[in-house]
């Protein structure tokens, strides 16, 4: 029996919702706000209502998260965890349902595959589940525009720039891709190409904010590239060894040889596109290493800090490898043998985050529900003052 392309998007939607429960299932049984999705986009929107749009957060604006806090301003503060919830899971779905298309010049083979490693890849916990984080997944969403195919119509036009317009003003991953867009502009040199790097610039000049550039993040010498090798331990690591893969900060030479593989890894990689004259793993690795050396830029002061506080910058460089695999299945098939099984193992090991603690949000936002300051604690120990 020939099992038709809408069973497969069936599937896909099954498959990432369970992959998403099993990653933490009080997230769902136990619904609470995390740190900025109650102290910032909750307590704004209740505060400024719309105007809470025009609001940069960490020196972006935050379009995706910002909708739907507004557009969930008006219900009970005790559903409202719930309905973050859900536009999360909105987007982790909208972002693995694109993989699909039939507009990403792929084979329909390696685009189902793509959209199931959304979540099966061994990525961090960090960017599920949390209104703010769904920005990291949804940033997938940018290599994808790298590979459509011109739009045919007007419709498919207006999907592109208002796709790239939410995506672009829900972060600041559109000024790490930017690079990507120039090149495949470069490369293609059709009106599409240009059109979206047009677009990608726009949002680049709204998300750059002037104190954002002057910011002092503090220098960067021989310490911090140290610290910048060990924090980068896990990212290689852990997609083929799930938690084993994270080596401790201090373990430098566990963090060297991992350093070594990884880049001799994706050396052959990108010896195997040129070979078959792809540009399909320079976009997934470029990508990956765009946003691996925005976060060093970010944190360049401290950037050993990534390992503690940062794993969500991780998320996109380990799907974009893990889909690069996938690519390379066609021409590297021996190799893809040992590396793809590792990564399902990878995910199986570590997938599972512990449950956060329990705030008891039902009993504790009723405070929210009525005239008067209050004081709730939410996840991770932050504390959600109402002022309204």
């Amino acid at each position: 029996m020939r099992i038709s392309v809408t069973q497969v998007r069936v599937l896909l939607v099954l498959v990432t919702l369970v992959a998403l429960f099993s990653r933490r299932p009080d997230a769902y049984l136990n619904p609470q706000f995390w740190a900025e999705d109650g102290v910032v986009f909750y307590s704004q929107v209740m505060t400024l209502g719309a105007k809470s749009f025009l609001v940069r957060y960490g020196g972006y604006f935050h379009l995706y998260s910002r909708v739907f806090a507004w557009l969930f301003s008006g219900f009970a503060p005790a559903v409202m965890p719930t309905l973050y919830l859900l536009a999360s899971v909105v987007g982790v779905l909208f972002t693995a349902l694109l993989c699909t298309s039939s507009r990403v010049q792929l084979p329909v083979a390696l685009r189902f595959a793509m959209g199931f490693a959304v979540t099966l890849a061994p990525s961090p916990n960090e960017v599920f589940h949390t209104l703010l984080n769904t920005f990291w997944v949804l940033a997938l969403c940018f290599i994808l525009v790298l590979l459509f195919e011109a739009p045919k119509n007007r419709r498919q036009w207006a999907f592109d720039i208002g796709l790239l317009t939410v995506l672009g003003l829900s972060g600041p991953l559109v000024v790490a891709f930017s690079p990507l867009f120039v090149l495949r502009a470069l490369h293609r040199r059709d009106r599409h190409g240009w059109v979206m790097l047009s677009v990608v610039a726009i949002l680049c000049a709204v998300q750059l904010s002037p104190a954002g550039l002057t910011r002092d993040n503090g220098h960067f010498g021989t310490v911090q590239a140290l610290d910048a090798l060990r924090s980068l331990n896990g990212y290689v690591g852990r997609t083929f060894a799930g938690n084993w893969g994270r080596p401790g900060p201090e373990e430098l030479s566990f963090a060297i040889p991992l350093f070594v593989a990884g880049l001799l890894l994706h050396v052959a990689l990108l010896l195997d596109a040129w070979k078959r004259k792809t540009m399909v793993p320079v976009y997934f690795l470029g990508g990956g290493a765009l946003v691996l050396l925005s976060a060093m830029w970010a944190w360049r002061g401290c950037p050993g800090m990534l390992k503690l506080l940062g794993e969500r910058y991780f998320d996109i460089p380990i799907t974009l490898l893990v889909w690069t695999l996938l690519a390379a299945w066609s021409s590297m098939r021996r190799p893809m043998f040992l590396a793809l099984p590792l990564v399902v193992i990878a995910f199986i090991t570590s997938h599972r985050s512990p449950a956060m603690s329990d705030y008891k949000w039902k009993e504790a936002s009723r405070c929210l529900s009525i005239p008067g300051p209050c004081l709730v604690r939410i996840p991770p120990n932050w504390k959600l003052r109402k002022e309204w």
